[in-house]
């Protein structure tokens, strides 16, 4: 199975770590700071998932969204397999009241725009 098809099946039915991939969140474990468990490592369920498929711990590469910038909200995560990269856009919108809400993803690929700013 290509590491799209894993990546899709995975975030298909795990809606809440596609929400954290939006909000920017680790997908990966972290050390906890607090309570019972506080300074030992917790595993999150990608990255279980992410080792039983030889999957390397993903980076966010671009996140935009929030107070004053609209109601647009994503942020984009790079995955990798091997020779197979991956690039994973977790979508919604942001309302004042209400925060960022998840909508969905898409897979995206990186490209180069030449862009024109008239300047003073």
């Amino acid at each position: 199975m290509t590491l799209k098809d894993l990546l899709k099946d995975y975030f298909d039915n795990n809606s809440a770590d596609a929400t954290a991939a939006m909000h920017g969140g680790n997908l990966w474990g972290y050390t906890s700071h607090w309570g019972e468990t506080k300074g030992t490592y917790q595993t999150s369920s990608f990255e279980v998932f992410a080792k039983s498929n030889n999957i390397d711990q993903p980076t966010m590469v671009e996140d935009f969204g929030g107070e004053d910038m609209g109601s647009t909200y994503y942020a984009v995560h790079k995955f990798t397999r091997g020779d197979e990269t991956v690039f994973i856009k977790f979508y919604g919108y942001y309302a004042s009241y209400n925060g960022a809400d998840y909508e969905g993803f898409t897979f995206v690929t990186p490209q180069q725009k030449m862009v024109t700013v008239y300047a003073e």
